[in-house]
């Protein structure tokens, strides 16, 4: 069946100005997003489902009595997010990456959806916490376009506006957007 679409010219909407001159609408938080605390069970058996999950070598995931066994995202500054119906995923996080050249970023580390909504629409809606949180800041993801079952790797980044910028040494596409009056270029 196909995706239910949600509508993002909702008074409570709100809208982002981006680097290109155009605008970006995006759903307030309250439409389908919930934050939760990294670690919740729910969100650990989305993840589970996610092609960057993976198991330790250690078998520290499958410790009962190990506290952190349920993390997702790693370190740094953190948002966790679940849709309202327990079927999506988006994580962000705050902090400094091999590919970053010694600068923080945002980066939408797990982004799941499981819904019935299309997945653009909540993820626009994800991208407008992030920016509530952290303003002006790009936000950066990585794509393993050996992985993902979409003919089109990152379509629904690119249907909420993300470019493809480049390509990191093991092969991952980078995406990123930018709104406008940020300070940070998009380099990589």
């Amino acid at each position: 069946s196909p995706k239910k679409s949600i509508s993002n010219t909702s008074a409570k909407g709100n809208a982002v100005d981006m680097a290109d001159g155009t605008q970006l609408s995006f759903l307030p938080e309250p439409c389908y997003w919930r934050q939760i605390k990294d670690g919740d069970p729910v969100a650990f058996a989305l993840f589970q489902r996610h092609y960057s999950y993976r198991e330790y070598a250690d078998g520290r995931r499958k410790r009962y009595g190990y506290a952190n066994r349920r993390l997702i995202v790693g370190p740094g500054e953190k948002i966790v997010l679940i849709g309202t119906d327990g079927h999506a995923l988006c994580c962000w996080r705050r902090g400094i990456d091999a590919s970053s050249n010694g600068e923080r970023r945002v980066y939408c580390t797990v982004f799941r959806n499981e819904s019935e909504h299309k997945a653009s629409d909540i993820l626009k809606a994800a991208m407008g916490i992030a920016w509530a949180r952290w303003p002006n800041e790009p936000l950066w993801t990585y794509i393993d376009s050996r992985k993902v079952q979409s003919t089109i790797p990152g379509y629904c980044f690119y249907r909420a506006r993300w470019k493809h910028v480049g390509n990191t040494a093991t092969g991952l596409l980078i995406f990123s957007i930018t709104p406008k009056g940020s300070t940070n270029e998009h380099t990589h």
